[in-house]
């Protein structure tokens, strides 16, 4: 058990998901016997916390997913996927790193979409606005199927803000 959480561990590490200072308290957490597993099942989560009875990989692709939602209800393709992050950031590395890439997509997204309303004005706003909404979608998708294969991809044009 305490093999396997490590082995884990140190591919969330390998993959730049976990920073080598959270890699090493949590190492240390396991090897000390602080580290209780709910269950045994053998999902790709490393704390194995509760992501609402969701993998690790699956609760993180829900989190990408959720910017869709804008599309359906306004506001809420940015609302929700900061909620599911900050529910479970303190619980889980992977969650957290996700959730960090996906804020700074998120205001990156808004940022450039205020300079195209400005540039509509000129009208080369216009075909901008509709590039950056279809980037938005594509990216939300690539970044939702990496995040299923327990990968972190971060958004092309994306700035680092947080």
């Amino acid at each position: 058990m305490k093999y396997d959480d490590l082995e884990q561990l140190f591919a969330l590490k390998e993959k730049g998901i976990l920073s080598e200072q959270e890699y090493q308290k949590e190492k240390e957490k396991i090897l000390n016997g602080e580290q209780k597993r709910k269950s045994t099942s053998t999902t790709p989560t490393v704390l194995n916390q509760d992501l609402f009875g969701l993998t690790e990989n699956s609760y993180c692709t829900l989190m990408h997913v959720s910017q869709l939602l804008g599309i359906v209800i306004p506001g809420l393709g940015f609302v929700a996927p900061i909620v599911l992050w900050v529910v479970h950031k303190d619980k889980n590395a992977a969650v957290d790193a996700h959730g960090r890439v996906i804020l700074n997509w998120i205001v990156s997204s808004l940022i450039y979409a205020v300079v195209c309303v400005v540039l509509a004005v000129i009208i080369i706003g216009i075909p901008m606005l509709i590039a950056l909404l279809i980037a938005d979608i594509v990216f939300v998708v690539m970044g939702a199927s990496k995040a299923n294969e327990g990968e972190l991809w971060k958004y092309p044009m994306s700035l680092k803000l947080f």
